[in-house]
């Protein structure tokens, strides 16, 4: 979210106003942490008692291989290059070079229709994004209380309260937040600011699309792997990519224990194995 400001900083001389409306600025943090903390921190590749009987699997750690400079210069990479393109496609499509530099903007006009687009843009990406990385478990949902359903219910919840939010704004707030004025009605009703938005976040997410293809194409040439297998191409030093034939051959183990564990009926373990 932070480039969309940036990129206007410069591109409009610095002029000290905002590039996204204060009602949708105020619903960014509430809006994007909940399901990302919640998903993240209860995913699991493993049940725990397989975890527990295969310590090869904690190797990863120690030998930075799922978090080191060349991968964290990756993630500011696909991040520069979603948030660039998340404001500049809606700004650039959907207002002329006037509108993005007057210093007068009226209420719920083009600037701010563009604005809301490249927000929404920037949230469904975000959204987006999770369903790569953090494999959410669907089939918990069907106990709400259970708390592998939490990220799911939290990820749900704050699609759905955002949509509300902006389609209400107007209606509870239109004294306050006038910038947002008939813009919801304006953008849902307009196919062009659609198709904007829908372009908009298929370029962003095309990174991480291409990424996870490889990824499944890699696992898929070593089908002995299990879910969850750990890559030997992000070793931080060759005493770590000497130990990686072991490794490799350690995955094995935990491929015959998730299917020990199946055979047994551990349902955890069983999902697992099958993926």
């Amino acid at each position: 979210i932070g480039w969309g400001y940036l990129v206007y900083a410069v591109a409009s001389g610095f002029d000290g106003l905002g590039a996204y409306p204060p009602a949708l600025d105020i619903v960014w943090h509430p809006l994007t942490t909940c399901s990302i903390f919640l998903m993240i921190s209860l995913d699991a590749d493993y049940p725990d008692r397989v975890a527990l009987r295969s310590p090869q699997l904690f190797f990863p750690g120690p030998a930075r291989t799922l978090f080191n400079a060349r991968l964290f210069s990756f993630w500011m990479a696909a991040a520069t290059f979603q948030g660039v393109v998340a404001w500049v496609v809606p700004l650039y499509v959907l207002t002329t070079e006037e509108e993005r530099n007057a210093t007068a903007r009226p209420a719920g006009g083009p600037f701010w229709q563009a604005s809301f687009v490249a927000f929404t843009v920037n949230v469904l990406v975000l959204h987006v994004k999770l369903l790569f990385w953090a494999r959410p478990d669907w089939a918990s949902c069907k106990d709400v209380f259970s708390h592998k359903s939490l990220g799911v219910v939290a990820y749900v919840c704050e699609l759905v309260i955002y949509l509300v939010w902006v389609a209400s704004v107007e209606v509870f707030f239109k004294g306050k937040y006038e910038d947002m004025n008939g813009v919801f009605r304006e953008v849902v009703h307009s196919g062009r600011h659609l198709a904007v938005l829908a372009l908009g976040l298929a370029i962003a997410v095309s990174s991480d699309a291409v990424e996870a293809i490889v990824r499944r194409v890699l696992s898929k040439a070593s089908p002995g792997q299990p879910r969850g297998g750990f890559e030997m191409r992000s070793f931080s030093q060759p005493a770590d990519a000497a130990r990686a034939p072991a490794i490799k051959a350690s995955s094995e183990d935990v491929f015959q224990v998730l299917h020990e564990d199946a055979v047994q009926g551990n349902a955890g373990s069983a999902r697992a194995f099958g993926q």
